[in-house]
């Protein structure tokens, strides 16, 4: 799905008050487009009409222009150094930092969660994958969480008390990558 139609679906959602999916189709566009303000503020608006205080972020990538720019401004200083030529220890010490913050910025990967939007107002989590374990807290409808894993009918979920165990069907997922889908299960009620 590109960021394009996750965003169209979000906002399609969001005009029908679903915002369980719109929140889940607007995370995908963000995914796939990071630094797009119009995504960004449809999200936020989603966020806002939900009511929910519980949201996933996550770094933003560095882009290209910005490893540009940082080697642009390492540049500039070698040359500054060389033209007043400072001694040679601390020449060799800015080269040698120079690759290191290069090799640290090319080898940086930011991997973006998988997450889940909570549809049902007030759902429980548990602390094992069975409705007879211990409750761990409550979540609300649009709270997005960290899925962790998947096991059979529940989703263990990273929440705002930690991990945790949910019924798929009381989430819609919004995996980086798929479309947007609405998990459901007989088994988890």
């Amino acid at each position: 799905m590109t960021a394009d139609e996750a965003f169209d679906a979000g906002v399609i959602a969001l005009g029908r008050d679903d915002h369980p999916t719109a929140i889940a189709s607007l995370l995908v566009a963000r995914d796939a487009a990071p630094r797009d303000v119009e995504i960004a503020s449809a999200l936020e608006t989603a966020r806002e009409s939900s009511g929910s205080r519980v949201h996933v972020d996550v770094p933003i990538p560095v882009a290209a222009t910005d490893l540009g720019l940082l080697l642009l401004l390492v540049n500039v200083a070698l040359c500054i150094a060389i033209a007043r030529r400072v001694r040679r220890r601390l020449l060799v010490g800015t080269v040698a930092a120079w690759f290191v913050v290069l090799g640290a910025l090319l080898t940086r990967v930011v991997t973006q969660p998988d997450y889940v939007v909570v549809v049902r107002e007030g759902t429980k989590t548990y602390a094992a994958d069975d409705v007879s374990s211990l409750e761990r807290y409550q979540v609300t409808r649009g709270d997005e969480l960290v899925l962790l894993e998947k096991r059979g009918a529940w989703l263990k979920v990273e929440g705002p008390e930690g991990p945790a165990y949910l019924a798929a069907g009381d989430a819609v997922e919004a995996t980086r990558g798929n479309d947007v889908s609405e998990t459901r299960s007989d088994t988890a009620k």
